[in-house]
């Protein structure tokens, strides 16, 4: 999954990023002019967005955003904590609203929650897809019931994989979700981390989960 963090305050943005590295694809962004030319020229997940930035005002970016129909999950974060600026926010179109300073471990539940229903869809806190059940808040695998050891970036790749099953998901679509995206998107990375995949889910387990579809991308087999 990705992410877009609007944010001006250096140690701030780079904190969230550092906390969510291992989970999600971070991108940021410390001015709306850049934010705007990000969104324009990006797909994301989910977006953290301050209200108070150098060059103007989060909550109108927001406005613009939805009068544009980006559904995008917005959550906004910011100093202000008078009820009217809540008011202003969430009346622009913000998802939800949280308000410095914050525990880490309430924003990460929070993106959470809005990571499941993204693009007004929801999606609950288990995906399962035939005997493979992934914990979407623990970040967890399990398949018929016994835990399945991944490491962070082989998590990262199954979920955004199990959360468009059906589908057919592009070699591009991977690498901007996944990894972050400016990778080269000849990189074998997707590549070596499929196999392992298939290592540790396929073959111990006798089944067929994951499909290659030659020269473009791959596909979760729905069972």
């Amino acid at each position: 999954m990705k992410i877009l963090v609007i944010e001006d305050e250096k140690s701030t943005s780079e904190a969230i990023k550092d906390f969510f590295h291992d989970r999600y694809a971070i991108d940021t962004a410390d001015t709306l002019a850049i934010a705007e030319k990000k969104v324009c020229s990006n797909e994301y997940d989910l977006i953290i967005l301050d209200v108070t930035l150098p060059d103007g005002n989060g909550v109108q970016l927001c406005e613009r955003m939805r009068k544009d129909r980006h559904t995008v999950p917005i959550l906004m974060l910011t100093a202000h904590d008078h009820v009217q600026d809540k008011v202003d926010a969430l009346n622009s179109g913000a998802d939800d609203y949280l308000t410095k300073p914050f525990s880490f471990s309430e924003l990460l539940a929070r993106v959470q929650a809005l990571l499941r229903r993204p693009h007004g869809e929801f999606i609950p806190q288990y995906i399962d897809v035939g005997r493979v059940r992934f914990d979407t808040s623990e970040h967890t695998v399990t398949v018929d019931g016994q835990p399945v050891e991944l490491r962070p970036k082989e998590l990262n790749l199954l979920e955004y994989l199990l959360r468009n099953k059906g589908k057919i998901i592009s070699r591009y679509d991977i690498l901007e979700h996944v990894w972050q995206s400016n990778k080269n998107p000849q990189t074998n990375s997707i590549e070596v981390h499929i196999k392992t995949l298939r290592l540790k889910l396929e073959k111990p387990f006798n089944m067929k989960l994951i499909r290659t579809i030659h020269g473009y991308g791959y596909k979760i087999l729905v069972t």
